[in-house]
Formats: structure tokens, C-alpha cells, sequence
């Protein structure tokens, strides 16, 4: 639903960009009688300042962006091995029901492996991820 309000309000700032930018193309092609009653003053005024609402708008647009990616949760090293080792272990199951007996222990030793893998990838996550605050003496 964001997303539909974000690219609804985006569309109205091309609309407008586009019927400014229409506007000055008109005055710009009859320059003798826009120069009589301004309307290329005005016109030009109205480009300016729909140029900036659009510019603040996708400002705006790309903070939101920044702060939905900041605060997505990032897939680890662990969370992924752990993911490739339970689809090893259903691998696994699914051979060895087919009766493929080499092919399933083939898939449950890569399940282990990746077992181990993902706990000394989490061991290293958790060292990285610790901040040590220095004592206060």
C-alpha cells in the first residue's frame, strides 16, 4: 500500500512536470505574443516550482527507501547455511523414500556439514557483532 501511494504521487509530479514543461514549449514556440502578456514569465515561474516539489518528493521517496532498508533484518551467513542444510536433510528424506540409499546419505552428510558450517559461521557473527564498552575508571 505504501508503495501504490508512493508511485501514485510520483505519477501526479510527472503530470505536473509534463503540463508545465508543455506550457513553456507553448510559449516558447510563439515568443512574440507570450512576451506581450507574460505567460512566459509565468510559465517559466511554473516550471521552477514544480521542478522543486518534484525534486522533494523524490527526496522524500528516497529517505523513506533508506530507512525501510536500514530496518530490514539482514540474512546471515548462519541463517542461510542453516536453510541450505534443512533443504539437504529434505533432499535426504525425499531420496532415500525413492530408494536411493547413496544419494541420501550423500544429502545427509552435506546436511551435517552444513550444520557445522552455520554454527561456527553464528560463533563468528556473535564475536563480530559484540561492542566492547571501555571501563570507566
Amino acid at each position: 500500500m505504501k508503495n501504490d501511494q508512493e508511485r501514485t504521487e510520483l505519477l501526479q509530479q510527472i503530470d505536473k512536470l509534463l503540463t508545465a514543461v508543455d506550457s513553456m514549449q507553448t510559449c516558447l514556440e510563439a515568443p512574440e505574443a507570450t512576451n506581450a502578456d507574460g505567460s512566459f514569465d509565468i510559465a517559466r515561474t511554473n516550471l521552477r516550482i514544480t521542478a522543486n516539489e518534484a525534486a522533494q518528493v523524490v527526496e522524500r521517496q528516497r529517505g523513506a527507501q533508506e530507512q525501510r532498508e536500514k530496518s530490514r533484518p539482514k540474512v546471515t551467513l548462519a541463517t542461510s547455511l542453516l536453510a541450505g542444510a534443512e533443504a539437504s536433510e529434505w533432499q535426504a528424506n525425499k531420496l532415500k523414500t525413492n530408494g536411493d540409499e547413496a544419494g541420501a546419505r550423500q544429502a545427509s552428510e552435506h546436511a551435517v556439514t552444513l550444520r557445522r558450517m552455520a554454527s561456527e559461521a553464528a560463533v563468528t557473527e556473535r564475536r563480530q557483532s559484540m561492542h566492547l564498552v571501555p571501563t570507566i575508571d
